[in-house]
């Protein structure tokens, strides 16, 4: 009997975890919002959206298209228009290079560099003013590719 509460414990520590990872990254998105050196984790929350849906994980799964639009509420864009981003993004461009390349760790670092560039020409053409500076957007962009890229590669280098 002691076996299974233990285990309703560790249940139960888990699901605590997830909500406070949750907690922790709703107040993370709201410092983008007042720091905007800070990036978004476009890049991470695609390699977790592709990871815990290419294992069938889907309560996870689940809390990642909740970060996600959590995201587009927060910076006013399309309601669900990144998930179908990062579905198509995995569909056409993230499983064909698992497929072809034996390097993981290059094709996650290039598929953060893909997010980051695909975000900025759809902001482009969706959502453009004349009242956009666009070097420092593309500036801010890279600075994101740069902070998420280092962030994998330390990542995968641990394992």
């Amino acid at each position: 009997m002691q076996a299974f509460s233990a285990m309703q414990r560790s249940g139960t520590f888990k699901i605590f975890i997830k909500l406070l990872a949750f907690g922790c990254f709703v107040v993370y998105i709201a410092l983008t919002n007042i720091y905007a050196i800070l990036p978004p984790l476009l890049g991470l929350l695609f390699l977790a959206f592709c990871f815990y849906l290419k294992r069938g994980e889907y309560a996870q799964f689940l809390l990642v298209l909740l970060c996600l639009f959590w995201i587009e509420f927060e910076k006013n864009l399309g309601f669900s228009g990144l998930f179908f981003y990062f579905l198509l993004s995995y569909l056409l461009f993230y499983l064909p290079m698992l497929h072809f390349f034996s390097h993981v760790i290059w094709i996650k670092i290039f598929c953060v560099f893909m997010i980051y560039l695909g975000f900025g020409i759809l902001y482009f053409l969706f959502l453009s003013s004349e009242a956009i500076d666009w070097k420092e957007l593309l500036g801010l962009l890279s600075g994101y590719i740069l902070i998420e890229g280092l962030l994998v590669w330390l990542y995968e280098l641990k394992d």
